[in-house]
């Protein structure tokens, strides 16, 4: 009998994580948690049952997501979106594979989450034009900016400071020009959170991580050369190449941020900083992110510092496995 109970109980808990993912994905103040019950699962349980539970999640949401777009049946252009909306999920839980795959040619976390960003754009950017080709699909994307337009101009007072001509051009650019990038930060978010919670044992390796994180040498100067053509992207009309260097650009960033983060790290412990001064220096950088002009500074400062190790010896620990 508890041989019976176990065998089932190895095919509940993947549905139930499956649907708890779900859940998470059509709720709006968690949605961008959704990976992490998956990741936990995945740290408790191994591959088998995650990839049972992101198939029973990518199953749930396309089932909600079909049932809410049968309401909509007589606007032309919900096939094409609901190919949209139906591989969002899928591509999400499989970069989370990917992340927890083990391959000799990606040995370390920075190369997997590449990977999956690179997966992203080739899966998400055909689809996108695919999209936009669509005359029905367009039109209702076009309402759907029409509605976000009208409720920042209600919460200004009624006054509109840009058209709506502008504020679709603004909108469309900052998603093509960021959209990998996003994905990106949710994703390794989602598998550093879900890679904690799943495992006490992890949180001090995940710790110890960050400390000694190290942006592979390779990556120097695609990271460099993604930083100068988003500057010149500013003063020069690049077309499609702006895209690019700026989900490039905006990736080193996060990457850079985590070593200059791991390095600020490293001086409190080697200075002995009081906790008190250290609350003090990270809530000063926390709040200077709220302050325009200071949080430029933070933004770019941290990256920054963590490319300049390519130049000063911090006398970080080495030998710490990166997870």
């Amino acid at each position: 009998m508890p041989l019976r109970f176990m065998k089932h109980e190895n095919h509940i808990l993947p549905v139930l994580t499956g649907l708890l993912s779900a859940l998470f994905y059509q709720l709006g103040f968690v949605l961008f948690l959704f990976l992490v019950p998956l990741q936990v699962l995945f740290e408790r349980n191994g591959q088998q049952a995650f990839i049972r539970a992101g198939i029973v999640a990518w199953a749930s949401v396309t089932v909600v997501r079909m049932v809410e777009l049968r309401r909509i049946t007589e606007a032309t252009g919900v096939g094409a979106i609901a190919g949209v909306d139906i591989a969002v999920p899928a591509v999400f839980i499989l970069g989370l594979w990917v992340m927890n795959s083990r391959h000799p040619y990606m040995p370390t976390a920075v190369y997997r989450l590449l990977l999956a960003g690179l997966l992203s754009v080739v899966i998400f950017v055909p689809g996108a034009l695919l999209l936009l080709s669509h005359e029905g699909a367009r039109t209702l994307m076009s309402e759907q900016f029409r509605l976000m337009y009208e409720s920042i101009v209600n919460a200004g007072g009624g006054v509109a400071v840009i058209t709506f001509e502008e504020f679709m051009t603004m909108s469309t650019n900052f998603l093509a020009s960021s959209f990998a990038f996003m994905y990106i930060v949710v994703l390794s978010s989602n598998w550093v959170l879900g890679k904690v919670v799943g495992s006490s044992g992890e949180r001090v390796l995940v710790i110890q991580a960050l400390e000694s994180f190290q942006v592979p040498l390779q990556l120097t100067w695609p990271a460099l050369l993604s930083w100068a053509g988003m500057l010149f992207s500013i003063l020069l009309p690049l077309g499609a190449v702006r895209y690019i260097v700026w989900n490039a650009g905006l990736t080193a960033l996060l990457l850079y941020g985590v070593q200059g983060i791991g390095i600020i790290r490293h001086e409190f412990e080697r200075r002995n900083l009081i906790r008190g001064l250290r609350t003090l220096i990270v809530g000063g950088m926390v709040l200077s992110l709220m302050i325009p002009g200071l949080n430029i500074l933070v933004l770019i400062g941290v990256p920054l510092l963590g490319i300049s190790e390519l130049w000063i010896n911090y006398h970080r620990f080495e030998g710490v496995e990166q997870p």
